[in-house]
C-alpha cells in the first residue's frame, strides 16, 4: 500500500514540474516577443518615410511579434492553467505527507484499519485533482529515483531523512529567491535608467532618431520588471527562511527529548502542510503580467516615457512558481 501511494506521489510531482516548466517557457517567449515587437516597431519608426524594404520588414515583424506574444503567453491570463499547476503540486505534497504519517503510524493511522483509511485518503486526494482536469504522469510513477519511507518508520529516521532534508531544501531555496529578487531589482533599475536617459536625449533633440526608442525602452523595462516578480521572490525568500528555522527548532526539540517520538511525525507534517497551503494561496494571488508594446510615434515626433498598462486581469482576480 505504501509503495503504491508513493508511486502516486511521484506521478503528481512529475506532472507539477511539467506544468510549471511549460508555463515558465511560455512566459519567457511572451517576454521575448513583447520586447522584440517594441524594438522592431521603434526601428520602423526611426527609419521614417519613404517606406523601403527594411522599414516594411521591421513593421511586419513587429506586428507578428506583437500578435504572437499574447498567444504564446495565454496562460498568463488563464486562471485554469495556473490552477492546474498549483493543484498538481498540492496533491503531490499532500500524498507525500500522508505517506510519512502512515509509515510512522501517526494520528489516524495508529489503530486498526489504518491501511483502509490511508487508501481512502490518497484516493480522495487524487480524485480531487482529476476532477479539476489534472492528470498525473503515469511514466514517472514507475521510476525509482526516490524510495518511500520505510514501513514502521522510526522517529530518528524521520528526523534525519524528512525534517533535515526539508530544512536544507527550504534554506537553499530561500537563498535562491533572495538572489533572484536582487537581480530583478538591478535589471529593473538599469532598464528604467536607460529609458530615462533616452528620454532626456530625445527631449534635447541631440540625436533625432532616439525618440522612437523611448517607448520601446519603457515597455522593455516594464516587461522585465513584471517577469522578475520581485514581490513574489521576496515573499518566498522570507517564508522559506522562516520555515527552515521552524524545522530546525522542531529537530532540536526532539533531540533534547522535549518532543516525544510519538508526536514528532504529526508535528512535522502539520508544519510542512501549513507551509504548502501558504505557498499555494500566495502563488494563486500573483501572476506575471507582461505589458503589451507601447505604440511608437513616427520619427520626428516627441515621445516621453510613461507607465505601460498591464493586460486585463483574468476572472478570479490577479494571479502570477516550489519544486519538489
Amino acid at each position: 500500500m505504501l509503495e503504491t501511494a508513493w508511486k502516486d506521489y511521484r506521478g503528481w510531482a512529475a506532472a507539477a514540474r511539467a506544468l510549471q516548466g511549460s508555463a515558465r517557457n511560455q512566459t519567457l517567449w511572451a517576454l521575448a516577443l513583447a520586447c522584440a515587437a517594441a524594438l522592431l516597431g521603434s526601428l520602423a519608426a526611426a527609419l521614417g518615410p519613404p517606406a523601403g524594404p527594411l522599414r516594411t520588414g521591421a513593421s511586419l515583424l513587429a506586428a507578428l511579434c506583437a500578435g504572437l506574444a499574447p498567444v504564446l503567453g495565454r496562460h498568463i491570463l488563464d486562471a485554469d492553467a495556473q490552477g492546474r499547476w498549483i493543484q498538481a503540486r498540492a496533491t503531490a505534497e499532500a500524498i507525500q505527507s500522508e505517506c510519512h504519517r502512515y509509515a510512522g503510524r501517526s494520528g489516524d493511522y495508529a489503530g486498526e484499519g489504518a491501511a483502509r483509511r490511508f487508501d481512502a485518503r490518497v484516493s480522495a486526494l487524487a480524485k480531487a485533482a482529476q476532477d479539476k482536469g489534472v492528470v498525473a504522469d503515469a511514466q514517472a510513477r514507475e521510476k525509482q529515483d526516490k524510495p518511500p519511507p520505510p514501513a514502521g518508520m522510526a522517529a530518528a529516521w524521520y528526523r534525519e531523512n524528512r525534517l533535515a532534508a526539508q530544512r536544507g531544501w527550504y534554506g537553499s531555496r530561500s537563498a535562491e529567491h533572495r538572489a533572484a529578487a536582487q537581480r530583478a531589482r538591478l535589471w529593473s533599475l538599469g532598464l528604467a535608467l536607460a529609458a530615462a536617459a533616452l528620454g532626456v536625449l530625445s527631449a534635447s533633440e541631440l540625436v533625432s532618431w532616439i525618440a522612437p526608442f523611448v517607448a520601446a525602452a519603457t515597455t522593455i523595462a516594464a516587461s522585465v520588471a513584471a517577469f522578475g516578480m520581485v514581490e513574489r521572490h521576496q515573499f518566498l525568500a522570507a517564508s522559506y527562511a522562516g520555515m527552515a528555522q521552524q524545522l530546525d527548532r522542531l529537530e532540536a526539540l526532539h533531540r533534547e527529548g522535549a518532543l516525544p517520538d510519538a508526536e514528532l511525525v504529526a508535528a512535522g507534517e502539520d508544519l510542512l502542510s501549513s507551509e504548502h497551503r501558504a505557498w499555494a494561496d500566495r502563488t494563486a494571488q500573483l501572476r506575471v503580467a507582461i505589458p503589451t508594446p507601447t505604440p511608437t510615434p513616427a520619427r520626428g515626433t516627441a515621445a516621453a516615457p510613461g507607465p505601460v498598462p498591464p493586460p486585463p486581469a483574468a476572472a478570479g482576480g490577479p494571479r502570477p512558481a516550489p519544486g519538489g
